[in-house]
């Protein structure tokens, strides 16, 4: 009899802080009506809005929008990401508005070099990143090599 005392009190204070902590959680959770991305002017925004995980009429929570401000932070594509969703009245969907700064995507490095042989190298990089607004990335090296004989040699690489 005094287990199941105790059994009972368990279970019903158990009911009692369960009930407000889901109410809390149905509370912060939003429905995102429209999407409005600003500041990108390379990336493509369906890229954008894959790599954050959202939709058009999806049901997150506060830590779920954070999760996509983190996911697209990761992609190493951009300096600043804000996730900021606009107040409703009522059951309206949020507004919710992806504000980004792209990196500069375009790097000219010259290349100059000399070792104990006398060897010198001069050259030059060209790294383009992000081409297309997927994520892709190009790297082109042009070297030539004059050796301390006078010998000369040239090398692309990609």
């Amino acid at each position: 009899m005094f287990r199941q005392s105790i059994k009972r009190l368990l279970t019903s204070a158990s009911l009692i802080f369960y009930l407000p902590v889901s109410t809390c959680l149905a509370q912060d959770s939003i429905e995102i009506g429209n999407i409005n991305i600003i500041g990108n002017d390379v990336t493509q925004d369906k890229y954008i809005l894959r790599w954050a995980g959202l939709s058009e009429g999806q049901q997150v929570s506060q830590s779920e929008l954070a999760a996509a401000q983190q996911r697209l932070q990761n992609t190493d594509l951009f300096k600043k990401v804000a996730l900021t969703p606009q107040t409703s009245v009522g059951s309206q969907p949020t507004q919710l508005t992806i504000e980004i700064e792209e990196k500069i995507y375009t790097l000219v490095i010259p290349r100059f070099g000399r070792n104990a042989d006398g060897d010198v190298s001069s050259g030059i990089r060209l790294q383009m990143e992000n081409l297309n607004g997927a994520n892709q990335r190009l790297r082109i090296t042009v070297e030539n090599e004059e050796e301390a004989e006078g010998d000369t040699s040239e090398e692309f690489s990609f």
